[in-house]
C-alpha cells in the first residue's frame, strides 16, 4: 500500500508568513511594554541616589555647616562605598573647619589682653610727660613683643595642626637643626645669663625622616621655655642620642621644673604652670611641640631628672 501526502508551496509560504507576522507582533508588544516600563524602573532603581541627593540638599541654607554623616537610610551594596567616601570627606572638612574656628577663637581671646594693655598705655602716653611717658612707652613696647610672640605661636600651632596630606618626609639632621636654633637663641640666652650647650657624639649620625620646619619649631619652643623659665646663671642643654631602636633629642634645663602631677596638663593649650612672679607666656609652647610631634610620627614626653625639666622627642626607627 502506498500513501502519498502533498501540500502546495503556496500553503507552506502562507504558513511561514503567518508565523513571522505573529512573531513580529509579539516582539513589538514586548518592546512597547519595555519602553513604557523603563522610566518607572529607572526611577525605582535610582531611589537610593535620590535619597543621597536629598540628604545633601537638605543641608543647604543652614547658618552653620553640618558635617555629620549623611542619613540616607539603607543603601544597596554598590552605593555604600560612595556614601562612605562622602562621609569621610565631610569628616575631613569638619576637622579643617574646627581648626579654623578654634584658631579664630584662640586668637581673639588671647589677643584681647595685650591689645587692651596697648590701648591703656597709649592713652597714658598721650596724657603723660617725662618719666611717666617713658614708662608708658616701655609698657607699649613690652605689650607689642608679647603680642608678636602670641601671634607667632598661634600661627605655629595652626601650622602644626594643619589637616590634609603632609608633604613627603625628608632627611633631617637633628644636630644641624639644634645648632641653627641655638644660633638664633644665643643672644636671648646671653641677656638672661643662660648657658646654652649641645651634647652628643658628633661622629654618630642623628638624621631622622621628618619636616625640618616642624622639628625646628619643636626645638625652638623647648629651648625658649628653658631660657624663659630658668634661673639666671642656669644651663639649657640639647642632648642628642641615637640607638638601633630610636633617635632622640632632649632639651634639659636646671630651672624650677614642673611637678610630676602637672606634667600632662602642661601640653594643653593656654596652660601656664609658672609660679607667681615667673615670666609670662602664651601657654602654647608645649601644645605646639605635641601637635608637631604627632605630625612627625614621633613622641614627646618629660624625662626624669633630679632637678629642672627634661623634654624628650623620640623618633623610632622603622623595622627593616
Amino acid at each position: 500500500m502506498i500513501v502519498q501526502i502533498a501540500e502546495t508551496l503556496d500553503n507552506r509560504g502562507a504558513l511561514t508568513r503567518r508565523l513571522m507576522l505573529a512573531l513580529l507582533i509579539g516582539e513589538c508588544v514586548l518592546v512597547g511594554a519595555a519602553a513604557l516600563l523603563i522610566r518607572p524602573a529607572l526611577g525605582w532603581s535610582l531611589r537610593p541616589l535620590a535619597r543621597l541627593r536629598g540628604a545633601v540638599e537638605a543641608r543647604d541654607g543652614r547658618a552653620r555647616p553640618d558635617f555629620s554623616p549623611l542619613d540616607t537610610g539603607p543603601l544597596p551594596s554598590e552605593l555604600r562605598p560612595l556614601a562612605g567616601a562622602f562621609d569621610r570627606l565631610l569628616a575631613q572638612l569638619d576637622t579643617a573647619t574646627v581648626g579654623v574656628r578654634r584658631f579664630t577663637a584662640d586668637a581673639s581671646h588671647q589677643m584681647r589682653t595685650p591689645l587692651s594693655v596697648l590701648k591703656v598705655q597709649v592713652a597714658l602716653a598721650r596724657r603723660g610727660s617725662g618719666p611717666e611717658r617713658s614708662v608708658a612707652l616701655d609698657e607699649i613696647a613690652d605689650a607689642v613683643v608679647r603680642l608678636e610672640r602670641l601671634v607667632t605661636q598661634l600661627l605655629a600651632l595652626a601650622r602644626a595642626e594643619e589637616a590634609g596630606v603632609s608633604a613627603p618626609l625628608e632627611a633631617v639632621d637633628l644636630r644641624e637643626v639644634a645648632v641653627a636654633v641655638i644660633t638664633r637663641q644665643i643672644n636671648r640666652a646671653i641677656e638672661a645669663g643662660i648657658d646654652l650647650t649641645i651634647e652628643g657624639d658628633s661622629e654618630v649620625s642623628h638624621v631622622v625622616p621628618g619636616h625640618r620646619t616642624l622639628i625646628f619649631e619643636i626645638v625652638s619652643n623647648l629651648i625658649d621655655n628653658g631660657i624663659r623659665y630658668n634661673r639666671r646663671g642656669g644651663t639649657v642643654s640639647v642632648r642628642l642620642q641615637t640607638t638601633p631602636l630610636e633617635t632622640t633629642i632632649a632639651v634639659v634645663d636646671d630651672g624650677p621644673g614642673i611637678p610630676i602631677d602637672q606634667r600632662e596638663m602642661a601640653f594643653d593649650r593656654f596652660v601656664r604652670l609658672g609660679a607667681p612672679g615667673s615670666p609670662e607666656g602664651s601657654g602654647l609652647g608645649l601644645a605646639i611641640v605635641r601637635s608637631a610631634a604627632t605630625r612627625l610620627n614621633a613622641t614627646v614626653a618629660f624625662g626624669e631628672v633630679t632637678s629642672g625639666t627634661s623634654v624628650i622627642l623620640r623618633f623610632f626607627h622603622a623595622n627593616e
